[in-house]
């Protein structure tokens, strides 16, 4: 398996990595659902604020409309109010244009509509607008202008609250726009009887209430008692009553003239003012509820986000701390296995060879794991196998050094005997006149000879030095000599020509005991009545001319 090639780091990686990703999956939807009511609710103030300075711009509309139709129907009343609300509506149209969205023909066609009306207030400064034209151009561009903002306001866009905010603020503008109709119409008819003015409320009484029903369907429940009551109020009812009035034909008032339309015109902007204020309320705590939106899903997200690189951290640091608890006695437990092995395999050859005998056997560190985990349970058992490892060397350092000496004390008592046993042969040879005897002796002698051979043999083993190890060099001739000296047969063989050269003193020992026995075996494997030569060639010297070597070409 894949796994299987992985390193215990990675492993362990990967484990923790999965959570990681798993958190991560989860968190990224939330945050991303999050990120969509920041900018749901952001898409709502804009909306907001496009619709509420088209609130601002149509209630300056009705003002001008109500002015101008007191204006048309007053003979005596100054243009200068008319003048002043005409600058005041031309001031918020500009705001509105600047602050409109591009895109929508609606906003388009209404901001050009709005144009539209300098001929409208041309004609009514001069007394020379009809009631019903000037009533219905102002329809027509306040229409315009409510129309083209409902419709650059998306239906669904991610904010049910915003969307359900806006369609209860734009319905209540609606509604308003409606009793500013119905207003107008009646300063109109208090003041020349305007004769479509009962057709004209009727019509405005029946869109005051359809948007009111609209705008009490999206509306939360505090904004509902707010408009009841300018809407249950004594301005309202007393505009109500006039309105009735009007569409059963009766007059308005029992004061003619101007007078009439003064007193209906004062109480249509009462009514009007006071609707102003539930839409301005309106409109700010639509503001408020989607900037508080806003700011709660950015919180939310930011929260989310910083919980989630938090974890990440943590998680991350943590993944390295375990990792290194773990992989960090694995690497001092490999490290110290590598090293046992290798001592025991230093330590192995040593034993089999010449060693100092002084120096102690080396100790292997303990390995320390600061954890009560089952990496400790295993530190403890690797200590005991190398305590276990250094005991046995150790043991067998020691047996080496006892069997060498158990050798040496063999070898030197066997020695110690050949020589006595040498020195009476030697001393029988001299007195003895018999020659079969005497030859009897000779053979002994040689006998003897070889067993002191094996004696030194022994020593090599035990690692003692032998008689002929010096400081000094020693010529090979007498090494060889020595050797020959040390074989029974010795008489076959004879000494040819050897090199002028010499020995280091700690190697003639070894040299004469290996030449020895190969001159024993030389003797043993060969047939009785040939003759050895010995001769010694050096490797540069090819020899004088005409001499064949042993082993070379014919």
């Amino acid at each position: 398996m894949i796994l299987n090639r992985l390193l215990v780091r990675e492993r362990l990686s990967i484990i923790i990595a999965v959570p990681l990703l798993a958190l991560v999956a989860l968190a990224v939807p939330f945050v991303a659902d999050r990120a969509a009511d920041v900018r749901a609710a952001n898409r709502t103030l804009g909306h907001a604020r496009v619709t509420t300075l088209a609130g601002e711009l149509v209630r300056e509309l009705q003002r001008e409309r109500l002015i101008s139709a007191r204006y048309l129907v007053t003979s005596g009343m100054a243009r200068t109010g008319l003048l002043t609300q005409v600058r005041l509506s031309m001031d918020r149209a500009s705001e509105f244009a600047t602050a409109a969205p591009d895109g929508p023909s609606a906003l388009t066609e209404a901001i050009a509509g709005l144009a539209r009306l300098g001929a409208v207030r041309t004609a009514v400064l001069d007394r020379q607008a009809g009631i019903p034209s000037m009533l219905g151009s102002y329809r027509t561009a306040i229409d315009g202008v409510l129309g083209a903002v409902e419709q650059s306001t998306p239906k669904d866009g991610g904010d049910p609250d915003g969307v359900a905010g806006i369609a209860a603020l734009q319905a209540l503008m609606r509604a308003d726009e409606a009793t500013s109709r119905i207003g107008s119409a009646l300063v109109a008819y208090a003041g020349d009887g305007y004769p479509g003015a009962g057709a004209a409320i009727t019509e405005a009484s029946a869109h005051n209430g359809f948007y009111t029903t609209v705008f009490r369907q999206n509306a939360p429940a505090d904004e509902i008692r707010l408009v009841d009551q300018v809407v249950l109020g004594k301005v309202d009812r007393g505009v109500q009553d006039l309105a009735t009035r009007a569409m059963t034909a009766r007059p308005v008032t029992g004061i003619a003239g101007a007078q009439s339309a003064d007193d209906v015109s004062r109480a249509a902007g009462s009514q009007a003012g006071l609707r102003l204020l539930v839409q301005e309320q309106v409109a700010r705590r639509l503001a408020s509820a989607a900037a508080t939106r806003a700011t709660t899903a950015r919180t939310a997200a930011t929260a989310a986000v910083g919980l989630i690189l938090l974890a990440l951290a943590g998680m991350v640091l943590l993944s390295i701390r375990i990792t290194r608890s773990i992989t960090r006695p694995l690497g001092r437990l490999t490290t110290a296995a590598g090293a046992v092995a290798d001592f025991a395999q230093t330590e192995l050859l040593r034993v089999t060879e010449e060693s100092d005998e002084e120096q102690p056997p080396p100790r292997l560190a303990a390995i320390d794991v600061a954890a009560s985990d089952e990496l400790a349970d295993l530190a403890a058992a690797f200590n005991r196998v190398q305590a276990t490892a250094s005991l046995l060397v150790e043991r067998q350092i020691e047996t080496r050094r006892n069997v060498a000496e158990m050798f040496s004390s063999v070898a030197h008592r066997t020695q110690n005997l050949v020589s006595r046993q040498l020195s009476l042969i030697d001393s029988l040879e001299r007195n003895e006149r018999d020659p079969a005897v005497l030859s009897q002796l000779y053979r002994l002698d040689q006998v003897c000879t070889r067993l002191r051979r094996s004696a030194n043999s022994l020593l090599v083993v035990s690692g003692m030095p032998g008689e002929l190890q010096s400081s000094r060099p020693v010529a090979l001739s007498a090494v060889l000599r020595t050797a020959l000296s040390e074989v029974e047969e010795y008489s076959r063989f004879r000494l040819g020509r050897v090199p002028d050269a010499a020995i280091a003193g700690a190697a003639a020992d070894d040299i004469a005991l290996l030449f020895a026995e190969l001159c024993d075996n030389a003797a043993q494997f060969s047939p009785p009545a040939t003759r050895i030569e010995i001769d010694v060639f050096d490797a540069l010297d090819p020899g004088p001319p005409g001499h064949r070597r042993p082993f070379s070409d014919p």
